[in-house]
């Protein structure tokens, strides 16, 4: 214990430091205390909330104890190296029993070799690569601190908008780029590779055709706009592009005759087409957007079966009127006849009288007040007999 104790102090002395941290209050304390339980690493996209709330002075806090805030991670550079690497994963394994399972300690010589990146194993544990500080992204893995390398060449590729200045090599219209020469060189990784590499990293693909991506570079005024479109498919084209070998006269009069036999070849393949690539949301390029034309004629279609409706409206009121006895008639019955609904309903003698409606003359009304109520005799042997008689005492 007394050589493991100070071994583990000086090896993660950064993690250390950072558990130990006095000076961080809040959220700062909080995002410190996950960035120490995750053993030095976190998906930006896990603690996005946190990391908007930190101000200024609380990211410089947290700075000077080594933590970096990349655009797609939080983590400890100083952690990526073989030997704290090496120590951290022994660790992991040691509390979740992990050390016979497969990809123990296999990552780690990839790491010392200075490989960006390296070909996943799927019989690996994941958790092995994020502990030697390599990323799972489909078939490859690549180290931590190349991706935000790689989100460095990224953000002027986006950032940049046409008519502001010279064209990077990579952009293209200032919301999606496409994959250059350099971003392949530090990945270590093919045209193939990258896009998994992009999506894994929550970037979206545009497909276009090479022709589109040239014409609409070149309308850019940027004298780059060859350059980019071809090399985003230039290491899946090249073979496709060489020229054959040459060969002597003799052997193209040999196969003249096998030639006349054989079908005409096929034509060349089409070139593959240009992705361009956006940050991971709703593409606004791809909007369906009606012509103008077509929404006036929709607009005169509403308009025409308004204008049906309303006409079936009027001509059903005038049929109505027309049954009814016409505009200038009057109102018929079923029979045809005329209807008069004002005619006399004739004297109605039948009813008996009513009694309330003689024909007496009204007597005036008279109102008499009730005669005083007569009080009775109190009872001798009641309480309030007794009550008096006391109160009649008392005043003696």
């Amino acid at each position: 214990q007394r050589f493991v104790n100070p071994h583990i102090s000086t090896i993660l002395k950064p993690l250390d430091d950072l558990s130990r941290a006095e000076d961080l209050q809040g959220l700062s304390k909080g995002l410190a205390f996950q960035l120490v339980e995750s053993l030095g690493i976190l998906f930006r996209r896990d603690v996005t909330e946190e990391v908007k709330s930190l101000d200024q002075d609380a990211r410089a806090s947290m700075r000077r104890y080594g933590v970096r805030f990349g655009a797609y991670h939080i983590f400890m550079p100083t952690l990526l190296k073989p030997a704290p690497a090496e120590l951290i994963t022994l660790l992991w394994a040691l509390k979740n029993d992990g050390l016979d399972k497969p990809g123990f300690g296999d990552l780690i010589p990839v790491l010392a070799a200075g490989r960006t990146s390296v070909v996943t194993d799927p019989g690996f544990e994941r958790n092995f690569y994020k502990l030697a500080g390599f990323r799972f992204l489909g078939k490859r893995a690549v180290r931590i601190d190349i991706l935000e390398r790689l989100a460095d060449l990224i953000r002027p590729l986006l950032q940049w908008k046409p008519g502001t200045g010279n064209r990077p090599d990579g952009a293209y219209d200032g919301r999606r780029f496409t994959t250059t020469t350099a971003m392949l060189s530090i990945l270590g990784a093919t045209p193939d590779d990258m896009e998994e590499i992009l999506k894994g990293l929550g970037y979206r693909a545009d497909s276009v055709k090479q022709e589109e991506a040239s014409a609409f570079l070149a309308t850019q005024g940027g004298e780059k706009a060859e350059q980019t479109s071809g090399d985003a498919v230039a290491s899946t084209d090249e073979a496709a592009q060489q020229e054959p070998a040459s060969v002597d006269a003799d052997a193209l009069s040999a196969a003249a005759p096998a030639a006349d036999v054989l079908a005409a070849p096929e034509a060349p393949a089409e070139p593959k087409p240009v992705l361009l690539w956006r940050p991971g949301g709703r593409n606004e390029n791809q909007r369906q957007v009606r012509p103008q034309g077509e929404r006036r004629n929709n607009g005169a279609d509403h308009a025409a079966r308004g204008e049906q409706k309303t006409e079936a409206r009027t001509n059903g009121s005038r049929e109505d009127k027309r049954r009814d006895g016409g505009f200038n008639g009057k109102p018929r019955d079923r029979d045809g006849k005329p209807r008069d609904n004002h005619a006399p309903r004739g004297d109605r003698n039948d009813r008996p009288p009513r009694k309330d409606r003689d024909n007496k003359p009204s007597q005036p009304q008279h109102f008499e007040a009730k005669p005083p109520r007569k009080e009775k005799p109190i009872d001798p042997d009641s309480p309030f007999a007794k009550l008096a008689a006391l109160k009649e005492q008392m005043k003696k």
